[in-house]
Parts: structure tokens; sequence; C-alpha cells
């Protein structure tokens, strides 16, 4: 089995972009650029930073992945040219997609130790970034999003790194099941054990606790 690793590392800090789809500028984290090493703390990357903070950033999500594989059928389907970072990901990582990771999973990235806490709830500053619609809902159909790490021992981090799963808890659901749940909101008695889940994120208890809320057995 290959060894996940880092295709592209990249950080950015907020700024003011524009796009051909709205009249509108926002200011996001999105577009990053590539670096060839970089320090991470308990808050993320230096030199990286986001846009909203109420949407995004924290310690549940220090550092962003997207798994390079799908760029392939995103170009195809959205016929577009794609460079790393097209989404906005910190890393860009190689052998490492969302079925494949699970919440909790521990990874040794250089001198660093992170922990999979999360899916990512993508949102439409993507077909923004991209000038193209209809990115963003695919991300949600396909639940190929990416997902979110928390640090659990700072370090230095370098482009071309591998990722070594140190452990996994057994039975811990697969990113991609955690964003299926999420995204069907059917199976309310799997969304109530994504609670007991000590791993996932605290933002991501709340979205399930809302589901469960206004579902027909809920309140």
């Amino acid at each position: 089995m290959l060894h996940p690793s880092i295709h592209t590392l990249s950080i950015g800090l907020p700024k003011e972009m524009n796009s051909q789809l709205v009249d509108k500028s926002i200011v996001t984290g999105i577009e990053k650029q590539p670096v060839k090493a970089v320090d991470l703390t308990y808050d993320g990357f230096e030199g990286d930073g986001v846009g909203n903070t109420k949407n995004h950033g924290g310690r549940d999500r220090a550092i962003s992945f997207y798994p390079f594989e799908h760029y392939q059928m995103w170009e195809k389907e959205f016929d577009l040219s794609l460079t790393a970072p097209a989404f906005g990901e910190n890393i860009t990582v190689t052998n490492m997609l969302e079925r494949d990771v699970h919440i909790g999973d521990i990874y040794n990235i250089g001198s660093a130790t992170v922990q999979i806490s999360q899916g990512r709830v993508p949102c439409n500053t993507i077909d923004r970034k991209l000038n193209v619609n209809g990115v963003f809902a695919r991300f949600i159909e396909t639940r190929y999003s990416g997902f979110f790490a928390r640090v659990l021992h700072p370090g230095l981090i370098k482009e071309g790194d591998t990722l070594e799963l140190m452990e996994r808890t057994v039975d811990s659901p697969s990113v991609w099941a955690c964003s299926d749940l999420y995204f069907k909101r059917e199976d309310f008695v799997k969304i109530q054990l994504m609670l007991e889940l000590k791993a996932l994120s605290h933002e991501w208890k709340e979205r399930y606790r809302k589901i469960l809320m206004n579902s027909p057995k809920g309140g």
C-alpha cells in the first residue's frame, strides 16, 4: 500500500477576491500559494488564515486537506485546468481519499502530529474562485470535499513529506461516511452515534445535534 504524501503544501492570509460570477468582492483565505516548507502550530500554519472566522478556522480545523486524485475528475467534468491548491486546501495529498481516512486517525507528518477531526462542508467561495458555477454543489453530491485535522504536536512540514498513520480507533467512521450522514440527514440513529465520537470536532457535533433537533423525533 502506498503511503500518503504531500503533493503540494500551501498557505495564504485573507485578502479581497473578485469573481466573474458576482459583482461583490469578498475577503477570503482561499487563494493560497505553494511553499516548500512551513511551521505548523496548534492554530494552523504560520502565514495562513481564514477570512470568515465564523464558518472557518479554529483548532479543530487547523489544517485542510484535499485529495489530488480528484483533480482530474473535476478538470474533465468542468473543462478546467487546475493547479493545486485549486480548492484552497493547505495540503494537497496523494493516496488519502475520503473513504480511506477515518475520524480520529492520527498521522505523523514531518516533525508534527495531527488528528483527523471532520469532513469539509464546502461553500460557494469555491465557485467564485474558479469562476465556474456548480463545483461547490458537486462537492456535496460526491462527498469529495476533503477534510480537516487538529494539531496534536506542532512541527515543521515540507512538500513531499509522507504521512504515517500512527493510530486508528476501532469502528471509527470514514470521513466520507460522516459527510454522507450529514448531507442525507436520514439515519438519525447513526447520527446520534456520531455525537459519541471523542475525536469529532465540536463544530460537526453541533451540526449533527441540529439535524437531530429537526428530525421527526427531535426537539
